[in-house]
C-alpha cells in the first residue's frame, strides 16, 4: 500500500509527495514532479505560498482533516 498527497496548485504542476517508496511512486505516477512527503513539522512549509487548500474529505481520515484545518 503507497500512502501520498497529490498537490495540485491553481497554477503550475501537480507534485506528489509520497511517504514510503518513492521508487515505485516516480516508476508508476504519470506525474513528473514526485517527491518525499515531509514531515509533519515541514509540511505547512510546503504549502506556505498557498492562500487556500481545498481537501476531498470523503477519502481523508478525521485526523488529517484535522491536521490541515490548522496548516
Amino acid at each position: 500500500r503507497q500512502n501520498a498527497l497529490l498537490w495540485v496548485p491553481a497554477e503550475g504542476s501537480p507534485t506528489l509527495l509520497v511517504r514510503k517508496s518513492l521508487n515505485r511512486a516516480e516508476a508508476e505516477a504519470c506525474i513528473e514532479d514526485v517527491r518525499p512527503h515531509p514531515s509533519s513539522r515541514d509540511l505547512p512549509n510546503f504549502f506556505s505560498a498557498a492562500k487556500r487548500i481545498g481537501l476531498t474529505y470523503d477519502v481523508l481520515p478525521a485526523q488529517q482533516v484535522n491536521f490541515f484545518a490548522k496548516v
